[in-house]
């Protein structure tokens, strides 16, 4: 846990973060110079310039010096070094002058230079690959700039950035909040505490908790995840000046784990470290008792000891790890460690995500059926309302009902005569979100509550069906029914989702999860995200070298 680790540092401006937690709104704009719309894209320019950008610098990125470094303080290399200058001490010291073998020396010499090199070289092109496929990979967050909300790589993001926060989002910066919906987040990495805490924008910070700094309502950390709700968040501080980038960069510093290779080099490199050091002493014994020539004795333990040792091992070794290296990064797989490369062929368990990883990653809304399962326009109609008007950012799911709405229904009508009044955002306790809006047409003036979810749930706090214009009671028949039909969607392969709704379901600006409760339920939502054309042959592939597949999702 980082709490403990971080109360301890100095080097963390604590007081800057108190500063800015206690003061309002405008003190912090007015401090950042910024402005609650946002930066323009020339403001922007400027606070990086000053600022720098939005990313952590470690010594993990080695300069060629340390990689030079890393190649000769291997064990194998140590040892071959040992040897080579044994080997000159009794070529040159107890052998007299014109005596002495020095292509012995030579190929030692040489080996050694060969084996560091080769490992050097090889370490600057992995670290070359290494940085060209990073440079590929972009983690985007949503900002306001010149008055529009964009999608931006995180290193973009500057001091004084207002930041548009969503479920699921991970927070790119340290940031005070500026407005907060349901806002729930979870900073386990900071305080240890796998339960979600509620962030709150409009908070006066106690005295009694001004120096519990990772637990201030209203500021939030880099790393930190969002679990539900939405906010709008103001930066104040980036890179290695967050609390999350200390935290980095004194981890970095620390001694990495060494990987299952380098334990098993190392300890064959102590088993010849061990028999050398039984072997000479025995054999320069046992030869010098029974020839009595002990100098000649001395020379042949340590050709005895240079023989035992295979020096091309390191060659070999290095170059194949190397060349598994390069192999992976042509399709796309990051190796910053070659040594690493004995781990993942160790590995019996391969635990994945679903979506974009097995599947094509590309949504369509399949069928949106009544609960007759018949296709309606208004279970459409309304799963536009609720994918349309969250302003979250809008995942696959409501992408694909936005789009197969556009191409069935007059939209420009459905936001002519709905306005939104208010939301209840996603969360993945709850599974579910809602719109609640406001009927100018047929029913002026009539507040309407739409919610979509996971089955479950929804059935949990839906007291009543609609087939047809009719209403009804939501009896343990319906929802035998409901589940039945569910399944037959599923074993499709469609995933699905219930729709519902509920008439003036509070007043206005005071919406919550609780009003989720006495929906009516109207029908289904099934999408489909077909499979990856190589996914059957990958998993087969992964079964066959005996490594369980366990899906995360």
């Amino acid at each position: 846990m980082l709490k403990a680790a971080s109360k301890k540092r100095s080097n963390i401006d604590i007081q800057s973060i108190q500063r800015i937690a206690r003061e309002s709104r405008s003190e912090t704009l007015a401090r950042l110079q910024a402005s609650a719309e946002g930066l323009s894209t020339n403001k922007a320019e400027e606070n990086r310039r000053e600022y720098g950008k939005n990313e952590i610098i470690t010594n993990t990125n080695a300069s060629k010096w340390r990689l030079l470094w890393e190649s000769v303080a291997t064990p194998f290399t140590v040892v071959l070094l040992v040897l080579t200058l044994l080997t000159l001490f009794t070529s040159y010291i107890l052998i007299p002058q014109g005596n002495s073998d020095s292509i012995t020396i030579i190929v030692m010499v040489i080996m050694l230079i060969v084996s560091v090199l080769v490992n050097f070289i090889q370490k600057i092109k992995i670290a070359r690959v290494t940085d060209q496929l990073l440079n590929r990979v972009s983690v985007t967050t949503n900002i306001r700039r010149d008055g529009h909300n964009v999608e931006l790589p995180t290193d973009e993001v500057v001091i004084g950035d207002v930041i548009n926060l969503s479920a699921g989002d991970m927070i790119p910066a340290d940031m005070k909040l500026l407005t907060s919906k349901d806002l729930f987040c979870s900073s386990s990495y900071l305080d240890g505490d796998p339960e979600p805490a509620e962030k709150v924008a409009n908070v006066i910070i106690k005295p009694s908790m001004s120096n519990d700094y990772l637990n201030y309502p209203n500021i939030l950390y880099e790393g930190t995840t969002i679990v539900s709700g939405s906010g709008t968040g103001i930066v104040f501080a980036i890179g290695n000046h967050t609390v999350f980038g200390k935290e980095v960069q004194a981890i970095s510093r620390k001694k990495v784990k060494t990987t299952l290779f380098d334990r098993e080099m190392k300890q064959l490199a102590k088993i010849l470290i061990i028999a050398t050091a039984i072997i000479i002493p025995l054999l320069f014994v046992i030869n010098g008792l029974t020839k009595g020539d002990w100098g000649e004795s001395l020379i042949f333990a340590l050709a005895a000891a240079v023989g035992l040792t295979p020096e091309v091992l390191p060659i070999i070794v290095n170059s194949n790890l190397t060349k598994g290296a390069l192999e992976m990064s042509k399709s796309g797989a990051v190796v910053k460690q070659m040594n690493a490369i004995q781990n993942l062929g160790s590995t019996d368990v391969f635990c994945i995500d679903k979506t974009g990883t097995l599947t094509q990653n590309q949504v369509v809304l399949e069928r949106h059926y009544d609960l007759d399962m018949q296709e309606t326009p208004q279970i459409l109609k309304f799963s536009y309302l609720n994918a349309y008007y969250q302003t979250g950012v809008k995942d696959l799911i409501d992408k694909a009902v936005i789009d197969a709405a556009g191409d069935e229904l007059d939209v420009n009508e459905i936001q002519r005569d709905y306005n939104k009044i208010d939301e209840i955002p996603f969360d993945y306790t709850r599974k579910r979100m809602s719109v609640v809006v406001v009927d100018n047409d047929e029913h002026h003036g009539q507040h309407l509550l739409v919610t979509k979810g996971a089955a479950e749930g929804m059935l949990a706090i839906s007291n009543k069906v609609e087939l047809n214009g009719k209403v009804e009671d939501l009896t343990s028949e319906w929802k035998e029914r409901i589940l039945n039909q569910i399944n037959e969607l599923n074993d499709d392969g469609l995933r699905v989702l219930l729709v519902g709704y509920k008439l003036n379901p509070a007043p206005v600006g005071e919406f919550s999860a609780k009003d989720e409760h006495d929906l009516t339920i109207i029908g289904y939502l099934a999408y489909l995200d077909p499979p990856k054309e190589t996914t059957k042959e990958a998993l087969e592939d992964l079964k066959n070298d005996n490594v369980d597949v366990k899906i995360f999702t």
